[in-house]
């Protein structure tokens, strides 16, 4: 499976085996600017973590709970976006992303997420995403608000950086919102 985004040089791809020592390299040298936000981090620690990371997301594929594309730029991996916490019963899910700090700045994930956003409200029966982001990590916000996500609240420690326990932002995208600005954008 791939994924085009509004930027031609960003493509998403499911992640796939055959994707693991690139995937756990990206992760291993990104360690430091990865962990900042992330608990996984310390957690992986060999290119057979990252094969079984990528199982579990092919699993939750086949299942339809989620699934884990790799974000290339430049035919490079630079990154991750995921959907997971598909409740299908409630035609909702969630998406997380992370990308090297080398490929921050450069509007990678903003085209990401808008290139994964059209697919899901396009293809499946999704009426809603999120995206729930540290308050701290102000940049994580600017690509949620650039995708025309809406701020809903705050979850008072509702996730675990390295910081320890960590207040969120939650942002949602209803596919009416999705349908209006796409809408506007080809009139």
């Amino acid at each position: 499976m791939q994924i085009l985004t509004p930027h031609t040089e960003v493509v998403l791809k499911l992640l796939l085996p055959t994707h693991s020592k690139e995937l756990f390299h990206l992760a291993d040298t990104n360690r430091t600017h990865l962990r900042e936000w992330f608990a996984w981090v310390d957690h992986t620690s060999s290119e057979s973590d990252t094969q079984q990371f990528i199982q579990n997301s092919l699993s939750k594929l086949c299942g339809m709970t989620g699934f884990n594309c790799g974000v290339w730029y430049q035919d490079r991996l630079v990154g991750v976006l995921e959907i997971h916490d598909w409740k299908h019963t409630l035609y909702r899910a969630e998406l997380g992303y992370w990308l090297s700090k080398e490929a921050t700045g450069k509007g990678i994930m903003t085209s990401a997420v808008q290139g994964l956003t059209n697919y899901l409200f396009q293809e499946l029966p999704i009426h809603a995403l999120e995206i729930r982001c540290a308050v701290r990590n102000e940049k994580s916000q600017q690509v949620a608000i650039r995708c025309g996500f809406v701020l809903e609240g705050k979850i008072r420690q509702g996730t675990v950086t390295s910081q320890g326990f960590e207040d969120v932002f939650l942002y949602s995208l209803l596919r009416e919102d999705w349908t209006r600005q796409h809408d506007t954008a080809n009139q």
